[in-house]
């Protein structure tokens, strides 16, 4: 008998065809493969992108987080100025105090001195910049608008001492910043704000996956600044040391004498009772021409920032002949745009005897070239 149709033999069943199967499941299955790879690649490429783009910017010079600094701004506009210790102590601004969102003060130190530091915000569409105020003329001060000035505003230099007022730009505009003096003396306040500006422009701002940029933090800088004017500068170099007898030029009465016994300052506490004396002793010279009356010497005193406060003496004149000595008192309050230890000059200038009510006593103390020395301590 034919032993046809065996398992695998001619007209038998077929047998499996060894890796057959396999690679029809290998064709129906790696497409899947591909897109879900592809999938998986996108949704991580994905998350990525969008971390990357909301990465927060370098910490910057105080150290603070974008939640740090984000709490310090109004939507991006600083329109509160409690921006901490930690701030101000990083632009050399000491003792700062908060006494509303939109008025801070502190001091910097120019040696033994103190000067005050005044820190005004408001909202940016009420800021107020003066027209005359200009580009600043110190690095790292792009965002700011400059102008000096007298620290009262209105009156004669000599009235207030010299300023500089810094006024915000861009996010910053609503900031101003003042001080007596020196502008150096709040450029690192304005630089640290600058900095504050640039970590919270990058922290609201989206960056595309190959965006690998960061801020570029302004070094912030001393607060190491001049007190002195040269207003002062000049005659502190000439002034005589106050233990010496000087002319005071009393009209009609050539060889007058004036002695600073001793020269007293009383820091105000916020009381209203600071106030600063200068004691002395008035020797009249001899009357050349008869007159029937002799008037005292006037006192200005300068500060190192051009400032001048007048003392007065209660009389103006005494009842005197010549060779004969007064005691005579003078006193004033004590200075705004500065305090500390520093010494000053106590100018001596004759008084007016023309009679004319419009005489400008200024004109004879600038143009006094007889002045004390003097130490100061408020």
């Amino acid at each position: 008998m034919p032993q046809g149709g065996g398992y695998g033999g001619p007209g038998g069943p077929a047998g499996p065809v060894p890796g057959g199967a396999p690679a029809k499941s290998r064709r129906r299955w790696w497409p899947l493969t591909v897109i879900a790879v592809v999938l998986v690649a996108a949704l991580v490429a994905g998350g990525l992108l969008y971390r990357h783009s909301q990465r927060d910017a370098p910490p910057g010079p105080l150290g603070w987080s974008a939640d740090d600094v984000a709490d310090k701004t109004d939507g991006g506009d600083f329109t509160d100025c409690d921006f901490g210790d930690d701030f101000y102590e990083s632009a050399g601004i000491r003792d700062s105090e908060v006494h509303s969102p939109e008025k801070c003060t502190g001091t910097v130190h120019a040696g033994t001195a103190r000067i005050p530091v005044d820190i005004t915000t408001t909202e940016a569409k009420e800021a107020d910049v003066p027209d005359d105020a200009g580009a600043a003329d110190l690095p790292g001060l792009e965002d700011w608008k400059m102008l000096r000035t007298s620290t009262g505003g209105d009156g004669e230099w000599w009235d207030n001492g010299a300023a500089c007022n810094l006024y915000g730009r861009g996010s910053l505009k609503g900031v101003h910043l003042r001080a007596t003096g020196d502008c150096a003396f709040i450029a690192p306040a304005a630089r640290q704000l600058s900095n504050l500006a640039k970590q919270y422009e990058f922290d609201t701002t989206d960056h595309d996956l190959f965006d690998f940029s960061s801020p570029e933090y302004i070094e912030v800088g001393t607060a190491d600044g001049k007190a002195d004017t040269e207003e002062f500068s000049k005659r502190l170099a000439n002034a005589k040391p106050r233990e010496e007898e000087i002319d005071p030029d009393t009209p009609d009465f050539p060889g007058s004498g004036l002695k600073l016994n001793e020269f007293e300052t009383v820091a105000d506490t916020g009381s209203g009772k600071g106030k600063i004396c200068a004691h002395t002793t008035y020797r009249l010279g001899e009357d050349v021409n008869d007159a029937p009356h002799f008037s005292t010497p006037k006192m200005w005193l300068m500060a190192p920032t051009g400032e001048v406060v007048k003392l007065i003496e209660p009389r103006s004149s005494y009842r005197m002949s010549p060779g004969d000595t007064h005691d005579i008192d003078y006193c004033g309050q004590t200075f705004r745009s500065i305090s500390g230890e520093f010494d000053a000059v106590l100018i001596v200038f004759p008084t007016d005897t023309s009679g004319s009510f419009s005489h400008d006593e200024s004109e004879d103390a600038l143009a006094s070239e007889t002045f004390w020395k003097v130490p100061v301590k408020l």
